[in-house]
């Protein structure tokens, strides 16, 4: 539950389902492929998958409401505040439509995205698990906002250095 933090079950036709909900239950009869990321607003959940389909379901029974096609290799998803849903997609970000087109944003100085985020202005959070090992900041059209994290990251071995950042997973 939003509101308290408290576990809220998902409910489908007046009856809880169960914890923790199978994802056959989900979705019967079809062999799930490997989910690859979650992003969660307004009482829909986006679920991507290996082989490049986003599933968004209703976000108290779990229910599916549609299944997108995109084409691409997702490995993050965000919502805007505004209900965008932007997608990591090989490397680079990119909007996902309503009917599953990933719409590329050219982000110059990205080596290759990983965790992405969006913030309360609209603007792209992404950890560039390049070269830099930063946490760059981007406009919705891609421009360079500003970065977090010393360029070139942390080193496996010697001297902690507390503005540096290596193998980032997850943003938010």
């Amino acid at each position: 539950n939003a509101l308290d933090g408290k576990y809220k079950p998902f409910v489908l036709d007046g009856k809880e389902r169960a914890f923790p909900l199978p994802l056959t239950e989900i979705f019967p009869g079809k062999e799930v492929p490997t989910v690859t990321a979650l992003a969660a607003h307004e009482g829909t959940v986006a679920m991507a998958f290996e082989n490049g389909e986003i599933a968004i379901l209703d976000g108290n029974s779990a229910q599916p409401i549609s299944n997108l096609q995109t084409g691409g290799k997702i490995t993050s998803l965000a919502y805007s505040d505004k209900g965008g849903l932007f997608a990591v997609d090989g490397g680079k970000i990119a909007q996902v439509g309503s009917d599953g087109k990933l719409s590329p944003i050219s982000t110059p100085g990205l080596a290759d995205a990983g965790s992405l985020a969006v913030d309360h202005e609209g603007n792209l959070l992404v950890y560039d698990r390049g070269a830099d090992q930063q946490v760059k900041a981007f406009s919705a059209k891609g421009k360079m906002l500003y970065t977090v994290g010393k360029k070139g990251g942390r080193p496996i071995r010697g001297v902690y250095e507390p503005e540096a950042m290596a193998s980032v997973t997850a943003i938010a």
